[in-house]
């Protein structure tokens, strides 16, 4: 191989090394802030100052877990809150996990008729308007 060659072989090498610096949060901050906010990939990843793609690459099993935590926390808070008399609770509990509406639904059995009666003038009648 010539100088030349192998010149060029090492610095495609050396690029592809390069690349982008490895970004290593603090996962404890991570967490309270996912739990806390509820935010997105993109907005800790803003919050955080790294790229959108590290915080999904590198913290997704995290970030599932934290907002699982997060739901299931809230979700004991108002089950707790709605054992406790709030109607509104109680009501939207209902709906969510019981399928309960608050529209009534009436079956109809049976034949429906209706009858449409059209009134066309005859050419050379006089046709009067409806007055507002």
């Amino acid at each position: 191989m010539s100088n030349a060659a192998m010149k060029k072989r090492l610095e495609k090498i050396e690029k592809a090394v390069r690349g982008r610096k490895h970004v290593r949060l603090d996962e404890a901050a991570l967490a309270e802030v996912a739990i806390e906010s509820g935010a997105t990939d993109n907005r800790l990843a803003l919050y955080f100052g790294v790229d959108p793609k590290t915080m999904t690459a590198n913290y997704s099993k995290l970030l599932a877990q934290k907002r699982a935590e997060r739901k299931i926390a809230i979700a004991r808070a108002q089950y707790r809150r709605a054992l406790k008399g709030d109607s509104t609770l109680l009501i939207w509990l209902g709906k969510v996990e019981l399928e309960q509406t608050d529209k009534s639904q009436v079956e109809h059995t049976g034949e429906i008729s209706a009858v449409v009666k059209f009134i066309m003038p005859r050419p050379g009648d006089k046709v009067e308007c409806p007055k507002k």
